[in-house]
């Protein structure tokens, strides 16, 4: 009778595990029975403005584009996004995403999707970081006059950089700081005259290879008469399309990879304030206080009951930081947070899972006694 019992206790350890650790179609998915037949097509233009959305893809319609406009983040559910190539995110509105959503996307890019992000993507949307592989922070408070100046930096992506002027202002707008990893490709630049006459540079586009997927980010400015100006509208068209040839070979006559390797990333033009430092103020406020607020999570113990692949997935598997801690902090900020978040996760969570291994064994090891 103690055997019966001791492993039907074991029986509903594994349930409860295998519920816990897996993430199931229908909590992916906006709708379990979505007819996605009605929601056809190669990009979806997502806006939380339904006008800017249609603008958008009526332009990339005109240019010979399979393009859809959505205001709905339900609509970049998993049904949806199945059959879709690229995502282009052109305002979010605030941090209003699900986490399935967001989690949603993340996986859609790792696994091979495109997708194109616009100005306010990086600091609303802080998980975005790790799909674009940088981060942003609102810097235009110091300008002389609410004016920014795009510049090409890269013309290697000739594909993407057809009659696109070497350079053009844009009114009334507020620049970014951005931060990135060295591994993107930078292609814009951004410069602002500051009140004190200081001209400043941020790079304001660049693309990143994430996962098997390819992302692209750039920061024109967060007006929607800005983002459906013509020359903005043409970037994003190119890019579009540059995207989407790359899930084909090469076409012919197109050159969709720059003709020589981008040089690496110089630092010299990001501020001292954005970039990553370990004595910025920001940066050590951050990792402290990711590491106050990291607690893991105890159903790793569970996993224990795997034995050593069971720990050995508790102490790889990146948790990420919950968004409304990182929501409109400042990048030094996030990048610490993060950072600290996840290495005390990663501990937290190998420490249960080999907790769980212990009593494991303890239980088989009663089982055995008991049987004798």
């Amino acid at each position: 009778m103690r055997i019966i019992i001791l492993i039907s206790f074991l029986l509903a350890l594994l349930s409860s595990f295998v519920n816990a650790a897996t993430l199931t179609h229908a909590e992916l998915s906006p709708s379990a029975k979505a007819n996605e037949q009605d929601y056809v097509a190669d990009i979806f233009v997502y806006a939380d403005k339904a006008e800017v959305a249609d603008k958008v893809a009526t332009y990339l319609q005109d240019q010979g584009l399979n393009a859809m406009p959505i205001n709905d983040p339900q609509m970049l559910g998993y049904e949806y996004l199945k059959n879709v190539q690229l995502v282009i995110l052109m305002s979010l509105g605030g941090p209003k995403f699900p986490d399935n959503i967001l989690l949603g996307l993340k996986n859609y890019v790792y696994k091979g999707g495109s997708i194109i992000g616009i100005h306010e993507v990086l600091f609303l949307q802080p998980l975005f970081s790790e799909i674009f592989g940088g981060s942003a922070g609102v810097v235009g408070y110091q300008q002389l006059k609410p004016e920014i100046t795009i510049t090409i930096r890269d013309r290697g992506y000739t594909y993407i950089m057809q009659d696109i002027p070497d350079s053009f202002a844009l009114d009334k707008e507020h620049s970014l700081g951005t931060v990135y990893k060295p591994q993107v490709h930078r292609l814009f630049d951004e410069t602002y005259t500051t009140t004190s006459g200081v001209q400043r540079k941020y790079c304001a586009g660049w693309t990143y290879d994430y996962g098997k997927g390819k992302a692209f980010y750039f920061s024109p400015g967060d007006k929607d008469e800005t983002k459906c100006n013509p020359t903005v509208l043409k970037i994003i068209s190119n890019t579009a399309g540059w995207m989407l040839q790359l899930k084909n070979e090469s076409v012919a006559g197109k050159s969709f990879y720059p003709s020589v390797p981008n040089p690496k990333t110089p630092v010299e033009n990001i501020p001292l304030s954005l970039a990553p430092s370990t004595t910025n103020n920001e940066y050590i406020k951050g990792k402290m206080d990711g590491s106050r607020i990291a607690k893991g999570d105890q159903n790793w113990a569970l996993a224990g009951f795997f034995g050593p692949l069971g720990v050995l997935a508790a102490y790889t598997y990146p948790q990420e930081p919950p968004i409304t801690y990182i929501t409109n902090q400042t990048p030094e900020y996030v990048f610490g947070f993060t950072e600290s978040y996840r290495s005390e996760c990663k501990s937290k969570n190998g420490g249960y899972a080999v907790g769980g291994w212990l009593v494991t064994w303890l239980v088989l090891i009663v089982i055995a006694v008991a049987s004798k």
